[in-house]
């Protein structure tokens, strides 16, 4: 499971207590939104219902329906969960769903073609846009905000990066 259909909400990170909670990290503009669109789907295709939610100031604590204990709590740990497209809102204006700019051609202010999208990070201090630059064999991360980030749309973006951010990253300006 996993196709381009499915958007990410938030993963599994651990068991909470002996009861069957779980902490959630949330990728939602809001966390309690995780329960907002029903039911959530496994990578595996599993179905689970949010039974209860408690938005903490350091996690979101999540009941499911039919995990009742810590041992199926614990069984969850680094579960992506996934819902459907179909059951977001649309986004609204200058707003984008990050799942529309996977596999994204990023640009740099100039026009030039830096890569692609690889993926989005966030380890605390905001998001950061995981780019696989054109003849590099890793990624560089870029902060997912302005001044860095000029332009984003479904299936594009644009950066303005420092002078000497990409030194060693080779450009494809063709």
């Amino acid at each position: 499971m996993g196709g381009s259909d499915l958007v990410h909400l938030g993963t599994i990170r651990a068991a909470h207590g002996i009861k069957g909670h779980v902490k959630v990290e949330t990728f939602t503009a809001r966390p309690e939104n995780l329960a907002a669109y029903g039911p959530l789907t496994t990578r595996e295709g599993r179905r689970l219902t949010v039974k209860r939610l408690k938005v903490t100031p350091d996690t979101v604590i999540v009941t499911f329906d039919g995990i009742a204990d810590r041992t199926a709590a614990e069984a969850l740990k680094g579960t992506e969960l996934f819902v459907s497209r179909a059951a977001l809102p649309a986004a609204g204006d200058g707003e984008i769903y990050l799942a529309d700019l996977a596999g994204a051609k990023v640009f740099l202010e100039d026009g030039a073609l830096l890569g692609r999208v690889e993926g989005f990070q966030d380890y605390g201090a905001g998001p950061l846009v995981e780019v696989a630059v054109t003849g590099r064999a890793d990624t560089v991360l870029v902060p997912f905000a302005r001044p860095f980030l000029m332009a984003a749309e479904a299936g594009s973006l644009t950066l303005a990066l420092p002078e000497g951010f990409l030194d060693d990253a080779k450009r494809d300006d063709g």
